[in-house]
């Protein structure tokens, strides 16, 4: 995409490098759950609309954490309740 079209859309340079970067990440998205090793099939719609995908920058070896939507509910779950006691 060249200046003038970036222009024409509103779409500033580091958008786009942003953009760029996490497009780069979806390559990296796990084939199964990080909790329960439940399968990920990547083409089917409905697990991308359920499954939860964590990007953490820092960690440089693995930045992408996938975990599906039981595992992900129940962590959340966790973490009200621990919040909950404090």
């Amino acid at each position: 995409m060249n200046r003038a079209q970036r222009r024409k859309l509103g779409i500033k340079k580091k958008d786009q490098d942003k953009m760029e970067k996490q497009i780069g990440l979806f390559n990296k998205i796990p084939d199964h759950c990080l909790s329960c090793q439940k399968p990920y099939d990547k083409n089917n719609k409905q697990l991308a609309m359920k499954w939860t995908v964590v990007v953490k920058e820092q960690d440089k070896d693995n930045p992408v954490r996938l975990y599906c939507d039981e595992c992900w509910d129940l962590a959340q779950k966790i973490l009200k309740e621990y919040t909950e006691k404090q």
